[in-house]
């Protein structure tokens, strides 16, 4: 998440929150090892992800039996 901050004389004023990225947490809820971490300078995140797999077509081939009579 990130919060949009303006500073003022005496005065910081604080956004609203939103996040700064989506990405799919592959253990689930964060338990004892955090699927993310900053790098030393501060500067990237480094995430652990799932690749996502797009669904490959099924054939489907009725009858097969018919053809290799014809042949």
């Amino acid at each position: 998440m990130a919060v949009p901050i303006t500073l003022k004389p005496g005065v910081a004023e604080v956004g609203a929150a939103h996040p700064l990225f989506r990405f799919n947490n592959p253990m689930g809820i964060v338990g004892i090892v955090s699927p993310y971490d900053v790098t030393a300078d501060g500067q990237r995140f480094v995430l652990i992800t799932m690749p996502q797999q797009a669904s490959k077509p099924i054939t489907l081939v009725t009858n097969w039996t018919a053809e290799l009579k014809h042949q």
